[in-house]
């Protein structure tokens, strides 16, 4: 649904993105990751067909972005990561204006189903100017789907909003994606990055990594660790559990045990057995995978110290 094949665009002598490429399947959210400045929002734009690429071939649902910007932006559903609604109009008002540029006949069943959805109908006659900004957004959402695209594009979909107003958005995200549709997001909330993405991409102007959480997990954190917390730790059950196959590294702390360990399906119950054949008492066990964000550290860093040993 979105082929991206070696984009690059720069403003003046400022490069934003450079030699970009990634792919997105129907019915997946994918996720672009990067810190400030790294290319994210140039990105979303110009699939948007906002702003042209300097270079590279982009596809949309199929359409490029050069030849066909009109097919592409019929397919796409945009949500800016600034709302741009008219605020001396109503809901309701804005949606129908959008409706109409956008095409739709007969909107009015579709805006209030959507507006039904995001628990906002009740706020359809009033002007925008007097929402929250959890509300602009959850009308801009629908404004996003008045057309049905099969493609949306989500730059910092809960950027600021309440809790409630943020889960609302993610389940929307969820179920778009089960309709089948194409979902891509940027955004600086890792855990949510976690939560609803298939794949992600780590870039800084350039891509970093890309691959499911677990893949970059694998990629970039070593080997996996098992976490064990014991009643009581003692000297014969770190050796016992030094001596199981495949235990790369042992580390105390306190009554809790981390071990790297080649395969965590093996271990765990290798790493059980021995524990109480050594007298110990399992407390817990699990198999720990780190966070997006200790990832996405170690992506920028990792970046950064081949940077400065190349230079």
């Amino acid at each position: 649904m979105i082929e991206v094949r070696g984009l690059t665009k720069s403003y003046g002598e400022k490069v934003a993105v450079r030699d970009l490429s990634f792919s997105v399947r129907r019915g997946e959210i994918f996720g672009l990751l990067g810190p400030n400045g790294a290319g994210k929002t140039t990105t979303i734009r110009v699939l948007a067909c906002i702003i042209p690429p300097d270079s590279g071939e982009i596809r949309v649902n199929d359409h490029d972005v050069r030849e066909e910007p009109l097919l592409v932006k019929a397919s796409v559903g945009l949500l800016p990561e600034r709302t741009s609604l008219y605020e001396r109009l109503t809901v309701m008002e804005n949606l129908l204006f959008f409706a109409r540029l956008y095409g739709v006949e007969e909107p009015l069943p579709q805006i209030r189903e959507l507006l039904d959805r995001l628990e906002i109908k009740d706020r359809a006659d009033e002007p925008v100017s007097k929402l929250s900004k959890g509300l602009k957004q959850r009308v801009s959402i629908v404004r996003a789907l008045l057309h049905d695209p099969p493609v949306l594009l989500l730059d910092e979909p809960t950027s600021g909003l309440d809790p409630m107003s943020a889960e609302v958005m993610r389940s929307l995200i969820r179920d778009m994606a089960a309709r089948g549709k194409t979902v891509l997001l940027s955004s600086h909330n890792l855990w949510e990055v976690q939560q609803l993405c298939d794949r992600v991409a780590v870039i800084n102007t350039r891509l970093l990594a890309m691959g499911s959480v677990d893949e970059l997990s694998r990629k970039f954190s070593g080997p996996p660790r098992v976490r064990l917390l014991v009643q009581e730790v003692s000297d014969a059950i770190l050796n016992a559990i030094r001596s199981i196959n495949g235990v790369i590294t042992v580390e105390r702390r306190g009554r809790e045990i981390l071990i790297e360990v080649e395969d965590p399906e093996e271990a765990v119950p290798a790493i059980s057995e021995v524990v109480v054949r050594a007298g110990g008492r399992i407390l817990e066990i699990s198999v720990v995978r780190p966070e997006l964000d200790e990832l996405f550290v170690r992506v920028i860093k990792d970046e950064v110290g081949q940077g400065s040993g190349s230079g």
